[in-house]
């Protein structure tokens, strides 16, 4: 099953919500300061992802069910007859919905039971384009790995095996290892990657409403900064292998950052096998040929992608 949640602004502020599945539909006005609201519970709340699909966590629940709440009223969620089953959650946002980004849509709990919940349900936050896309896009030419950090936990080194395993030798590929900041700026100037990776530790501050990038020894990077430096040097298909990425959203388009045509990004605190295998899935796809929209349809048929999140 299919959910699509479209959100606009009016010019009052006024948060406006037409949420469809099959042929019902609920459309629902919001008062404007939902998100300060919201914002102000996760202050008080703490919220961390730890995974949505511990039934028994009831700090989550009470996150996911309050941000339902907010949206619509329990009837009006049950008008549109959704069944316990796997299913795609697509969030939609215009231009002016821009500052409800990153709530956490993937927590979203209707009727006891989180809308991702089902093994094989996954979520896609459909962020909007500063120009026209290209409708086929396959960009790969060249690509760029980047670890940040140092930990073993993450098994960057089965990451770099599968890539080098999946991408034909022609294709040429950087892996960049703990880079410093100016060395990071020095290649993406000098090879111009069209797709780039970034793998490492994540996490996003519901205080700052940032997320960032775990460089290690206790330094951190703005992730949106690396996004913005990304695109400028030609990047076309960034993927943030890192935890709470997904969250992204906001601060890059209220800054009117210049994005990469496709940003793929985790949701909840993801493991390394399921990193890997998604990265693996996805260049397989794009070896064959496919564009980046038809090897995220491979993507999201892997048991592990109820933690992916994709931007296009």
């Amino acid at each position: 099953m299919d959910l699509r949640i479209q959100i606009d602004a009016d010019a009052g502020g006024q948060y406006r919500f037409r949420i469809s599945a099959g042929t019902r539909e609920v459309t629902i006005a919001v008062d404007p300061n939902l998100a300060t609201s919201f914002y102000e519970d996760l202050r008080l709340l703490r919220w961390k992802s730890v995974g949505a699909r511990d039934p028994g966590d009831v700090l989550l629940n009470h996150v996911g069910e309050r941000l339902a709440e907010l949206i619509a009223s329990p009837e009006q969620w049950n008008e549109l007859g959704l069944a316990n089953e796997a299913r795609q959650v697509r969030v939609q946002f215009s231009q002016t919905a821009h500052p409800l980004m990153p709530f956490p849509w993937e927590l979203l709990r209707v009727n006891d039971a989180f809308l991702i919940g089902a093994q094989g349900s996954h979520l896609v936050r459909n962020v909007p384009a500063a120009a026209a896309k290209k409708r086929r896009r396959n960009p790969l030419i060249n690509v760029v790995h980047m670890s940040l950090g140092t930990d073993n936990g993450l098994r960057f080194d089965e990451e770099r095996c599968r890539l080098l395993e999946t991408v034909p030798a022609s294709i040429p590929m950087e892996f960049l290892i703990d880079p410093s900041p100016g060395h990071i700026e020095a290649i993406l100037d000098g090879f111009r990657p069209h797709i780039v990776i970034i793998s490492g530790h994540g996490h996003y501050d519901d205080l700052q409403g940032e997320h960032y990038l775990s460089l290690g020894d206790g330094r951190h990077a703005r992730t949106a900064r690396l996004v913005a430096l990304c695109a400028s040097y030609g990047c076309k298909l960034l993927v943030l292998s890192t935890c709470e990425s997904a969250r992204l959203g906001g601060p890059v388009v209220d800054e009117g950052t210049m994005l990469p045509a496709d940003l793929i990004a985790f949701t909840f605190p993801v493991e390394s096998t399921t990193a890997t295998a998604s990265i693996a899935c996805l260049f397989q796809e794009l070896v064959q040929g496919r564009t980046v929209e038809e090897a995220m349809m491979a993507v999201r048929a892997l048991d592990t992608t109820d933690e992916y999140a994709f931007f296009n």
